[in-house]
């Protein structure tokens, strides 16, 4: 790719008190091999050193806002979206880490498949040490037009998507939800669009008691039910099958009681 080709790439930070492992999170964007890059850093009314650690970086590509009052995840990532300018639009939340080579390899993969606007890879989980995680996708993933793949399973993390700023043009985070909004956007966008994946590794999940999906499973269920009361009889109509989805909240409304 040559230099005066090269796209600007946004990296949306939605932060609420997230001091704990953001030195390390921001160091994995800002030393990237792919260096035309912003970073997004909303500032969600934190209450701790989140503002005074972000600052300390120094780095002119980091560009940071603080919300007046406290919003949505959802919400937040919609307007940390609405205030950048890159062609490519990538997320990663404060306690979680990049391979330095992530974005310039899905860069590579975009200008070999001109087609594509939506791109996920592979990622690891660990808990204390990167050092130590495993792989989480560890079978083929699906490409093309996955709907029915990801009702049946959703496997695309959040930390690994680039999206085209195009896509932002018909399609929004839905802020009604807490948890489950990457999910309903994975499937929006799957609708009309092909899911392109990339089968490498190239983002660290870092599981802690303090992710949000662990601590609110009784969230994680309504906004579940509630989703599947709206879309059930939308996508039925287009042939898609719900019954694993189903399923799945059965399991998780087991697990609760």
């Amino acid at each position: 790719m040559k230099k005066e080709n090269k796209p600007l790439v946004s990296v949306i930070i939605n932060c609420h008190n997230g001091e704990k492992f953001l030195k390390d999170c921001i160091s994995s964007i800002i030393n990237q091999t792919y260096t035309n890059l912003e970073l997004i850093f909303w500032d969600n009314k934190s209450e701790d050193n989140s503002a005074k650690i972000i600052k300390e970086f120094e780095d002119k590509r980091i560009k940071y806002f603080y919300s007046e009052k406290f919003l949505s995840l959802y919400e937040a990532r919609n307007k940390a979206i609405n205030r950048s300018s890159g062609e490519y639009i990538t997320i990663l939340d404060t306690d979680d880490l990049w391979e330095n080579n992530k974005i310039e390899k899905q860069l590579d993969f975009f200008e070999k498949n001109k087609n594509a606007k939506i791109l996920y890879t592979n990622y690891y989980i660990f808990k204390d040490s990167k050092e130590n995680c495993k792989l989480f996708l560890k079978n083929k993933k699906p490409y093309g037009k996955i709907t029915q793949e990801l009702l049946n399973s959703n496997s695309i993390g959040i930390i690994t998507i680039m999206v085209k700023r195009s896509i932002f043009n018909n399609y929004n985070f839905n802020s009604n939800y807490t948890i489950i909004g990457d999910f309903d956007f994975y499937i929006n966008c799957s609708l009309k669009n092909h899911v392109y994946y990339l089968d490498l590794p190239l983002a660290y999940y870092r599981w802690h008691g303090g992710n949000l999906s662990n601590q609110r499973i009784d969230i994680y269920l309504q906004e579940f039910k509630e989703w599947y009361k709206i879309n059930k009889k939308k996508l039925s109509s287009l042939g898609f099958s719900l019954f694993n989805l189903r399923l799945f909240l059965i399991k998780l409304q087991i697990k609760i009681i």
